[in-house]
């Protein structure tokens, strides 16, 4: 296809992670029925996984593809995520500045689609993402903490909007199947989660599953990392641990569960938009910042007193007996009119 109709795509792709591989797919199949007159190139740890998985083009991080895709394409987009922050590394910040800063100097589009902002913790990280925020020619937001964040980080620029998480766009109608009786558990590395932790944290889980005639499914959701903690469960009961081999088969267990516990913030987000209880463990504020107004006194501290863990566990399941509350609807509607806003602006900045 000519020059003008290639957009290049940036996020933590093809690492095997659960929510930057579906954030991917909602934001291609949201981008594909507005126009089909594009073509997408998809940076990734590996190409050709992404290649076969989401129908794109694909080129390796920082290589000499990578450099003549930013130079021959329209545009970059950022994908999905929380890609300006320090936590993770200051290497995965300055990369993600360094391809954008490198797209502007080629005098592309830089697009930031459904971000969220920080923790920025560093005075050069501070620096990196106020000049990747005011070179943009559009970023949305997936929470209003972020949006707050930017503005007093990089001005009240006009290319900022308040949006949504991209994954608020699908809808688990599309998958068919029954719900089965299950309680999906996640959990991911994290310093609080200690033995003693993990263990307990597995008893009142295994207890609260027998109590309420479920089955507990320890899910991976970043392959490579989420093995370790959730291995308590094996220690501790004998329960086997569940690693889909891609994302699609583990948002089928997250909806089609009857209630899902985790720590990682698309897990919650797609325990609710399949219609289930859910419990989060906040362990970055991230998760707070996107779901507080959804789950409210159902998330907890990483490591929650084993009463408390079962006292909400109770609770969450009592609340939902008729279906999700009335609350939780209303939440997941707005999200997902947030969302659809958002993909309009992007739309319009592309140039349809």
């Amino acid at each position: 296809m000519g020059q003008e109709k290639t957009f290049l795509i940036v996020g933590y792709f093809g690492a095997s992670n659960f929510g930057d591989d579906w954030s991917l797919a909602c934001f291609l199949s949201a981008i594909r029925n507005r126009s089909d007159s594009f073509e997408w190139i998809v940076i990734s740890r590996s190409p050709d996984r992404t290649r076969s998985e989401f129908s794109v083009g694909s080129v390796p991080r920082l290589t000499v593809a990578t450099l003549k895709s930013l130079r021959t394409c329209s545009g970059l987009i950022a994908v999905g995520g929380s890609l300006l922050q320090d936590t993770t590394s200051l290497r995965s910040l300055i990369y993600y500045s360094l391809i954008a800063l490198i797209a502007r100097r080629f005098r592309k589009k830089v697009i930031l689609v459904g971000q969220g902002l920080g923790p920025l913790r560093r005075k050069v990280a501070l620096y990196l993402a106020s000049t990747v925020l005011r070179s943009a020619t559009l970023v949305t937001f997936r929470d209003p903490a972020s949006l707050s964040f930017a503005r007093r980080l990089a001005g009240s620029m006009p290319s900022f909007h308040l949006s949504a998480d991209l994954t608020f766009l699908d809808q688990p109608e599309r998958t068919g199947g029954e719900k089965k009786n299950l309680l999906v558990v996640n959990l991911r590395p994290f310093a609080a989660l200690t033995e003693r932790r993990l263990k307990d944290l597995t008893e009142t889980v295994v207890g609260q599953a027998r109590r309420l005639k479920m089955t507990v499914v320890p899910l991976v959701l970043h392959d490579g990392q989420d093995e370790a903690p959730l291995s308590s469960f094996t220690n501790y009961a004998g329960i086997e641990i569940i690693c889909p081999t891609g994302w699609q088969e583990k948002l089928s267990y997250l909806w089609r569960s009857q209630f899902v516990l985790s720590m990682r913030l698309h897990g919650l987000i797609a325990g609710l938009t399949g219609g289930s209880p859910v419990v989060g463990l906040a362990y970055d504020p991230k998760v707070s910042a996107v779901l507080k107004d959804a789950l409210q006194d159902k998330l907890l501290p990483v490591s929650p007193a084993p009463a408390s863990l079962a006292q909400v566990i109770a609770r969450a399941m009592d609340e939902w007996k008729a279906g999700p509350p009335e609350a939780v609807n209303d939440f997941l509607s707005h999200q997902r009119h947030l969302a659809e806003c958002g993909m309009e602006l992007v739309q319009a900045a592309v140039g349809y």
